[in-house]
């Protein structure tokens, strides 16, 4: 098991945020983690933030992607 951190970005548009749960997978060059539920607080992907998520999940090295779901 290894830390990560994952930060998302919404846009400062209408409509840049969201209510809805956020998912995201990491791709890396010796395999890929669980489907991880990104959520820290209530009121989490407001428009125009910035969110950072600690994640403990499995080691996939490189990390080549992340994958939102």
């Amino acid at each position: 098991m290894i830390n990560y951190e994952v930060t998302v970005v919404t846009g400062d548009v209408r409509a840049g945020g969201t209510n809805a749960n956020v998912f995201c997978q990491i791709y890396g060059d010796e395999g890929k983690t669980e489907v991880l539920a990104l959520k820290s607080r209530s009121n989490n992907f407001e428009r125009g933030t910035t969110e950072i998520f600690k994640v403990c999940t499995t080691r996939v090295a490189l990390c080549l992607c992340i994958q939102e779901i």
